[in-house]
């Protein structure tokens, strides 16, 4: 749903928890910090096995959007982009319907 309706910070994941207040992405090039988009893919479709697998939406946010979202604690040398309430979500939401994304496969369990 995420890829028609776009990031929602009041999500929760299936089984509950918290909101998910943000939404956060790589750059396309890295670093890599938390692991690959692969692997992280990976992670969560072992968490939720219900949702049909392991995939990486790619999203091509442009730079005015992900200006809004940097900042001291996510550096784009960092390679993470998290738009949060007040720092580009709602742009980003704004703009989704526009935005150029698609959906890569990732192999594997």
């Amino acid at each position: 749903m995420i890829l028609i309706r776009g990031p929602d910070p009041t999500f929760v994941e299936p089984g509950g928890g918290p909101p998910a207040e943000n939404f956060s992405t790589y750059l396309e090039t890295g670093p890599f910090l938390l692991g690959s988009p692969s692997e992280y893919a990976r992670l969560k479709a072992l968490a939720f096995p219900g949702e049909g697998g392991p995939a990486i939406l790619a999203v091509d946010a442009p730079d005015d959007i992900i200006d809004l979202a940097v900042d001291a604690a996510f550096p784009l040398d960092q390679g993470i982009v998290q738009y949060d309430l007040g720092t580009g979500l709602e742009e980003l939401c704004v703009a989704w319907p526009s935005l150029k994304k698609h959906v890569l496969p990732v192999s594997g369990p």
